[in-house]
């Protein structure tokens, strides 16, 4: 095992030589591979949670963001007419109720992404687009706590670069 850890200080090659890659990796590996993840995740700080996620996210936005970041600005600029409007509160639940629980899910993996602004995080958490997400659809299954400490801490980390 000391010879793995010789031969690279890359994340990625130690993974490889430590498990194994593709049919390489059993069910039961897996299932500990996950485990181990969503320990480490539930145990981190909200800061340490955002970069983790945020990482993810950008490998995920390479192959996708074409389709994904569009979609998120249109369901921006829905947020800020409603938010524009005299019955506010009601067209967003109506709206809210039109999404799916895949499109909440791709909607607060979004939100740790670079490419999601204060305007649509504000946008979000006022109108609690999220509230009819499947949490267990979240990778770190979050309680009600660490998902408001992880949308202020993501608004935070936002307001504070611009």
């Amino acid at each position: 095992m000391v010879a793995v850890f010789e031969e690279s200080s890359d994340p990625w090659e130690l993974q490889k030589g430590l498990i194994g890659t593709g049919n390489n990796i059993s069910n039961d590996d897996i299932s500990s591979l996950v485990s181990i993840g969503h320990v480490m995740i539930e145990d981190s700080t909200p800061e340490e949670r955002i970069k983790i996620i945020s990482n993810v996210y950008a490998i995920f936005n390479d192959d996708f963001g074409h389709l994904l970041d569009h979609y998120c600005m249109n369901i921006y600029y829905i947020l800020k007419f409603i938010d524009n409007s005299e019955n506010a509160s009601e067209y967003s639940k109506i709206f809210r109720s039109q999404l799916s629980r895949h499109e909440l899910t791709a909607i607060y993996y979004f939100l740790f992404s670079g490419l999601s602004s204060v305007k649509f995080i504000k946008l979000v958490i006022k109108y609690d687009i999220l509230n009819a997400i499947f949490w267990a659809d979240i990778c770190y299954y979050p309680n009600y706590e660490k998902r408001v400490l992880d949308l202020n801490c993501i608004l935070q980390d936002k307001l504070t670069r611009t």
